[in-house]
């Protein structure tokens, strides 16, 4: 939950009390060298998403794996939406892949998306 892009996305859905709480009775374990293993910096690193739309890690789940994601609400739930990729390859394109993963998580939302299956 801690060292993913869409954990850290459910975590930024959670009130910032309630979700501080929350952090301070995980165990954050270093799931790679990078992984973020301080209550208050992965706080930070929340309010960081909060604030800026969307959540990024970067070799944190994954060695050398740069992850974005974002939160769609639809069906009477809270779903993650990531792109994830080689650091090499997502650190020059990552505002574009932001805004693509922007795009889809509204286009989504602006669907009216419902969870049922069509007959």
């Amino acid at each position: 939950l801690h060292s993913s892009a869409i954990g850290k996305a459910i975590l930024g859905e959670i009130v910032p009390k309630e979700r501080r709480n929350l952090i301070a009775g995980l165990e954050l374990k270093a799931v790679t060298a990078k992984t973020i293993t301080s209550v208050n910096k992965l706080s930070k690193n929340i309010e960081q998403g909060v604030a800026e739309g969307h959540f990024i890690t970067r070799s944190e789940n994954v060695s050398d794996v740069t992850a974005v994601a974002k939160i769609v609400h639809g069906a009477g739930g809270v779903f993650g939406v990531a792109i994830a990729g080689p650091m090499h390859r997502m650190a020059d394109k990552l505002d574009d892949h932001i805004s693509s993963l922007s795009d889809f998580c509204a286009g989504i939302e602006a669907s009216g998306f419902s969870g049922a299956k069509e007959s």
